[in-house]
C-alpha cells in the first residue's frame, strides 16, 4: 500500500454510530490487488480502468511510489503492464 492510502481514502457514513468506514480511492485499491495479481484481482483491476476510475500509468506510478515502503524491497519487482 501506498503510505498516503488512508488520507486518500473516502468516508462512508453507514449510520452505525461509532465504527468509521473509509472506502480506498480506485487507484489504492488496484494496487493493493497487484502482490496476490490473482484471475479476478486482474479483472478487477481491468474494471477500474474500464470504468474511468483509473488508469495504466496511474497504477504503475502509485505502485512505484509504494514500492519504496515496501518490507522485502522494490529490486523484487518488475512492473509491466
Amino acid at each position: 500500500m501506498h503510505e498516503d492510502y488512508q488520507a486518500d481514502s473516502r468516508p462512508v457514513y453507514l449510520g452505525l454510530g461509532s465504527i468509521r468506514v473509509n472506502v480506498l480511492s480506485p487507484v489504492d485499491l488496484a494496487v493493493s490487488k497487484i502482490a496476490r495479481l490473482t484471475d479476478n484481482d486482474r479483472e478487477a483491476i481491468r474494471e477500474l480502468v474500464l470504468l474511468g476510475l483509473t488508469d495504466a500509468d496511474e497504477i504503475e506510478d502509485r505502485a512505484t511510489e509504494a514500492l519504496s515502503g515496501y518490507v522485502v524491497g522494490p529490486e523484487q519487482f518488475v512492473l509491466s503492464r
